[in-house]
């Protein structure tokens, strides 16, 4: 083999683990659209499209721009039938705004319950 042939295949290999790492199969992504200011747990977001990230029981919202990060734990539990697309369940609190309850997974019949 020569020099050549060596550094294709290094690239190779390190293109593979790079694919390979890219995404991690515990972490599932969906979008969701926030059409008014919400709170999920204590942090208020703004308006605007959100990737929506399920890890295990932790689901993150950032935003389109990344500006706003907001993460809680959820209940996963199964609905009767398939949501679909993903959307989210609020309730106006007292003072006024939007808290999330429920988040429905697009395509499935995963409902996520946000804990306080």
């Amino acid at each position: 083999m020569n020099i050549k042939s060596l550094l294709m295949i290094a690239a190779l290999c390190l293109s593979t683990m790079f694919v390979a790492n890219a995404k991690n199969p515990g972490v599932k992504t969906y979008e969701v659209l926030i059409s008014e200011p919400t709170t999920v747990g204590k942090v208020l977001l703004p308006r605007g499209e959100y990737k929506l990230k399920l890890d295990g029981e932790n689901v993150t919202l950032v935003s389109a721009d990344g500006s706003k990060t907001a993460t809680t734990v959820v209940k996963i539990e199964t609905a009767k039938s398939k949501a679909d697309q993903t959307h989210l369940v609020t309730d106006k609190k007292s003072d006024g705004t939007l808290h999330i309850l429920e988040i429905d997974l697009g395509g499935s019949t995963v409902k996520l319950i946000v804990s306080e």
